[in-house]
């Protein structure tokens, strides 16, 4: 079994470089690459933000979302997205 050390923690902000707002942000994975992050974000079906998957760099700035195919995101009717 491994030990796990956390030596700090990275706000992750918006991109106007603000906090995420309340329940704005749901992450649900993260993947470093270098100096950048990308963090995955569940949203909420028809009550919160839509999904989406956003770089950021290693201060928390977000830099850009990817795009994701509509499927994914809400209708508002529950037909596609989380």
């Amino acid at each position: 079994m491994l030990d796990l050390e956390v030596v700090g923690r990275i706000r992750l902000l918006d991109e106007r470089g603000r906090p995420f707002a309340r329940r704005a942000l749901d992450p649900e994975g993260l993947a470093l690459d270098g100096g950048r992050m990308f963090v995955s974000s569940e949203g909420g079906a028809n009550v919160g933000p839509a999904p989406f998957v956003a770089e950021f760099d290693r201060a928390g700035r977000a830099r850009r979302r990817l795009e994701l195919p509509a499927r994914y995101l809400p209708d508002g009717a529950r037909r596609s997205g989380v």
